[in-house]
């Protein structure tokens, strides 16, 4: 086996704050990230803040789910028809639900750190510049007001190794 070692997860590059918003019916949604990639192991962590930029109500709900996508394309030779499309698989990763019964009025803001866990056996890695096969990690984030309404910040990109942290903070302090 061949290990790819662009993929630590405390290399400077993944450690770049990362800041998302959308805004819908008077609310804001601002998802913040310390890092962007992760490793076995690892807590997959968002700050979550909603704020009422022009109006009021209440907040239900905050959600994150972490969605693996695998795309698998056929090439020549496989014995099928060229004109058959990708096989795509999807699965969650991980995800956090927590209640919320937040008021929220004109100037004022609602703020939750939502996290789930990778599993310590889960090493498939990011891959986006293979010929038959790419892997992809998103992060969903969404809010959920009492009337129904909801704010998601969808397809926030997630790197993910296949080297646990403590192996990764070993490796990048030798080299």
């Amino acid at each position: 086996m061949i290990d790819k070692h662009e993929l630590h997860s405390t290399w400077p590059v993944y450690l770049k704050p990362d800041v998302r918003e959308v805004e819908k019916d008077g609310f804001h949604l601002t998802v913040e990230r310390s890092y962007t990639c992760y490793g076995p192991g690892d807590r997959v962590a968002a700050k979550a803040t909603l704020k009422s930029t022009n109006g009021t109500g209440s907040v239900r709900s905050y959600e994150m789910a972490l969605r693996e996508t695998a795309v698998f394309r056929r090439g020549p030779g496989s014995g099928t028809k060229s004109n058959v499309g990708p096989i795509v698989h999807s699965d969650f990763i991980g995800s956090e639900r927590l209640p919320a019964r937040a008021a929220i009025r004109i100037g004022l803001s609602d703020t939750v750190e939502l996290k789930c866990t990778i599993p310590a056996t889960h090493t498939t890695t990011t891959v986006v510049t293979a010929q038959h096969i790419e892997i992809v990690y998103t992060l969903a984030v969404r809010a959920t007001m009492e009337d129904g309404t909801e704010l998601v910040i969808d397809n926030i990109p997630v790197m993910m190794s296949n080297w646990p942290r403590y192996v990764t903070v070993l490796s990048t302090s030798i080299c």
